[in-house]
């Protein structure tokens, strides 16, 4: 069971995402919301954001709102949407800015819940 209840996401610039944790709420507001997801196995809360039609920029919080990181796109990529995955547990589909790679132009990245980091895993379509 998820430490996070009630999700709620209005986009926009500032955009505003809000949750309750027990009977604590955590209420951001942030510039240029473009997508939120909650990962209930991990209890983080995952936002793109970005002002152009592509998200610049990848963050994570945990159940009590406190950002664990903030990160860029891989080099070479631009950030498309955050999704499911059935070989890791937090996932963003990121497209590549630079052609096709393998034969593929978006690709699916796994995050590291703790650090962000991420790495390319397999072909998104």
């Amino acid at each position: 069971m998820s430490l996070i209840e009630e999700l709620q996401f209005t986009p926009g610039s500032p955009g505003t995402v809000e949750w309750k944790s027990g009977s604590h709420w955590a209420k951001l507001i942030l510039s240029a919301v473009q997508q939120v997801k909650l990962y209930d196995s991990q209890d983080l809360v995952l936002i793109l954001t970005g002002e152009q039609a592509c998200p610049d920029t990848l963050s994570a919080y945990d159940y009590t709102g406190q950002m664990l990181f903030r990160v860029p796109p891989p080099e070479g990529f631009a950030f498309s949407y955050l999704t499911d995955h059935c070989q890791v547990p937090i996932a963003v589909v990121a497209g590549s800015t630079d052609g096709q790679i393998d034969g593929w132009y978006d690709w699916h990245f796994s995050v590291n819940p703790q650090t962000g980091r991420l790495n390319r895993i397999s072909p998104a379509y």
